[in-house]
């Protein structure tokens, strides 16, 4: 088994790099026959702060600075040495950086980057942009496997982006959670209502004002339904709250709250704008929601979740409004708590094989 580096470029310490950076090394070491170290680049003024928080949760990570521009990484790639070692590339300049040090070279894609910045200008200049959506290419194209967050990903790369690349070496890995469950599925309080819970940010790209509309017209419509927002202060929230009092709600949660809070609704909603962004998108919110025993409430072509919720009666996908909801039984609320274990784990039967093959492509000389 050949040394693996898992490295990360201008990310930060944060839930999300818990659960899909940190978590994944600690599980490829104690669960398959590899070592993998976590390699992270941050930005220069951030690194201080940045190698402690790491470290504290990983003490045998590296962390280092990016030198000079994000978007410029050549006095970067200068910190590391060349090696016959394999790198698995979290996003495209994470890759453009290992590609010319690494014996192997593995694009963990995590997004559809060209259509990020086209779309939400997620880039923040043309020149960066410009430089993310040439990194991308090369990652597909000149990468010795890929990790794929879901199968509408790689129909981007295939039909948005009219790359050419060999699909046996893609690997699909969606977002997944650890297996470590600590709330019961029981009945919400209040048997006559029913609750929908809003988690997350407020992003340009996570639609948050087609969600208050939508919940504007279903609370008109539905007198026995109250909203729950678990995210930071909104314009749209305050509306809703003032034009439907005692019906919504809004709090800012310390992460470990989270869970119990979503157990006591009914209903998650996860609706997205309908492009390439969210159409490749792997939101671990939709496990998060499924682990707490709610239905889920989806906008269509949502990555490879809305076909899921359709398919395995998990929810409702929603286009233009949410229908009348009536309230899930605890048998139902059980089913999407098992779904979740079953296939958006880390221990899940399915994701330990994808990471078996993606070990295999690795190991394969």
């Amino acid at each position: 088994m050949r040394a693996i580096d898992y490295i990360t470029y201008n990310d930060v310490y944060g839930g999300i790099y818990q659960s899909q950076v940190i978590d994944v090394v600690k599980k490829l070491n104690s669960d398959f026959d590899s070592t993998v170290s976590l390699k992270a680049f941050v930005p220069l003024k951030l690194w201080r702060e940045q190698s402690k928080l790491i470290k504290n949760h990983l003490p045998d990570a590296k962390v280092y600075p990016i030198l000079g521009r994000v978007s410029s990484i050549s006095r970067t790639k200068k910190l590391i040495k060349k090696n016959n070692r394999v790198a698995i590339c979290r996003g495209p300049l994470a890759f453009e950086l290992a590609r010319s040090k690494y014996g192997k070279c593995i694009y963990d894609g995590r997004a559809a980057v060209r259509a990020e910045v086209q779309e939400y200008n997620v880039a923040g200049s043309a020149q960066i942009g410009e430089v993310l959506i040439n990194a991308e290419v090369t990652a597909v194209q000149e990468s010795d496997a890929i990790i794929a967050v879901s199968n509408k990903l790689i129909s981007y790369w295939e039909e948005y982006l009219k790359l050419d690349f060999d699909r046996k070496k893609v690997v699909v890995i969606p977002c997944t959670l650890s297996t470590y469950f600590n709330e019961e599925i029981r009945d919400s309080r209040e048997a006559d209502v029913v609750r929908i819970v809003y988690s997350g940010g407020i992003g340009p790209w996570q639609s948050f004002d087609k969600v208050t509309k939508l919940l504007a017209t279903s609370l008109k419509a539905q007198s026995n339904l109250k909203a729950l927002f678990l995210t930071k202060e909104h314009e749209g929230i305050n509306k809703l709250i003032e034009n439907f009092p005692g019906r919504v709600e809004r709090k800012w949660l310390k992460h470990h709250e989270v869970s119990s809070a979503l157990s006591a609704c009914d209903y998650g909603i996860l609706i997205r704008e309908n492009n390439w962004t969210n159409k490749v998108a792997s939101p671990v919110k939709f496990a998060e929601y499924l682990k707490a025993g709610l239905k889920v409430l989806i906008s269509k072509e949502l990555g490879d979740f809305s076909e899921v919720v359709s398919q395995e009666n998990l929810g409702v996908t929603i286009s233009d409004s949410i229908p009348e909801l009536r309230k899930p039984t605890v048998e139902e609320k059980k089913k999407s708590q098992a779904y979740c274990v079953a296939h958006l784990t880390k221990d899940a039967p399915e994701i330990k094989s994808s990471y078996e093959s993606l070990l295999s492509l690795i190991n394969n000389e």
